[in-house]
């Protein structure tokens, strides 16, 4: 059964990991429940597009991650930031031919959820998501009662825990499980009984926020091409035209700040004395790194592109992260290891 399992979540993976408006270089996570409590859950900083039956995951306990949040006791002085981290880690269940790997940080709200859940950085949802108008668009596209909206905190433990609080609330409330979450200036999650019907909801969100804002479709595709060794330049629409040297630096990017991991795969590049991102006096974009990194950055810089430059055409104002939010994830070690993971 587990090796079943195991191919679903692959095919699920790279389903949504091969479309560059979902997903870009090694965010967002997919899962799957089966078996007696287990959840098989996309490692930490693999690229949902290369995950295969016996690559790019780990299988935990979601049963134990479960109940250890239920007896969470905010007052007991318990640094659970830490404490979540290890427990998780020490409920990973080992599989033959299954590489050791860190669970994704994010794995604590997928035990939350119904049976596959895909948690994406779609372009779509952030532009609801990276506005300071996005929560009320929502009410406006969708029905209240099918979708919850979490305002930014940090990603770990905190962010599961609102997310349960969100998800058990609603629940108390309505009798009805919100199957689809808003993430302020992060993205979209949703949850279904099976993956087909997780893959269709995830679409009809998308579609929805498309066909509202009348965004021209299809979203223009990254690409790179080859100028060196080690060394690629920007092909793709969206770079080439929205990327210049007046947004080539780091100031820019802190400044519109707008998701972790436009802090982790593009801000860092300009703090780093070697730069693996130029802009020439002709425009052109360079990546100095080698073609995987490239491509994922290329990826990376083109949502991040698009979601401010369709935020600005619909003329809404742009939700940024503050400076304690952005100093969280710059410090975060799980940070480091993620961009290690996803090359570079």
């Amino acid at each position: 059964m587990s090796l079943e399992v195991f191919k679903e979540l692959a095919g699920l993976s790279t389903t949504i990991g091969k479309q560059p408006d979902f997903v870009q270089r090694g965010g967002g996570n997919t899962s799957v429940k089966f078996g007696n409590g287990l959840m098989a859950i996309k490692a930490s900083g693999c690229r949902l597009s290369e995950m295969t039956a016996d690559k790019g995951f780990v299988v935990i306990n979601q049963q134990a991650v479960k109940e250890y949040f239920d007896r969470v006791d905010m007052s007991s002085g318990t640094d659970y930031e830490k404490d979540a981290v290890e427990f998780v880690n020490n409920n990973i269940v080992d599989f033959p031919g299954i590489a050791k790997m860190r669970p994704s940080v994010e794995a604590p709200f997928h035990s939350f959820l119904k049976c596959v859940v895909i948690h994406s950085h779609s372009v779509y949802a952030n532009i609801l998501c990276c506005s300071s108008e996005g929560e009320s668009l929502a009410s406006r596209i969708f029905e209240e009662e099918l979708f919850i909206w979490i305002p930014y905190v940090n990603p770990g433990f905190t962010l599961s825990w609102v997310i349960k609080k969100a998800v058990d609330e609603r629940v108390e409330k309505t009798g009805v499980f919100p199957k689809v979450i808003f993430m302020q200036n992060h993205g979209v999650i949703v949850s279904e009984d099976t993956s087909s019907s997780c893959i269709a909801l995830h679409e009809e969100v998308n579609r929805k926020i498309i066909d509202f804002f009348q965004l021209p479709m299809p979203y223009p595709a990254p690409s790179i091409q080859k100028v060196n060794e080690g060394q690629y330049k920007s092909t793709g629409e969206l770079v080439t035209s929205l990327f210049d040297m007046s947004k080539a630096n780091y100031e820019y990017l802190d400044h519109y700040a707008l998701y972790p991991d436009q802090l982790v795969y593009l801000n860092k590049s300009f703090a780093l004395k070697d730069r693996k991102i130029l802009v020439e006096v002709n425009k052109e974009v360079l990546y100095n790194a080698s073609e995987r990194e490239a491509s994922g950055i290329e990826d990376t810089l083109a949502a991040y592109l698009y979601v401010l430059d369709i935020i600005s055409k619909l003329k809404l104002n742009v939700s940024v992260l503050n400076d304690e939010q952005k100093a969280f994830i710059y410090g975060w070690e799980i940070e480091q290891y993620r961009l290690k993971q996803a090359g570079g």
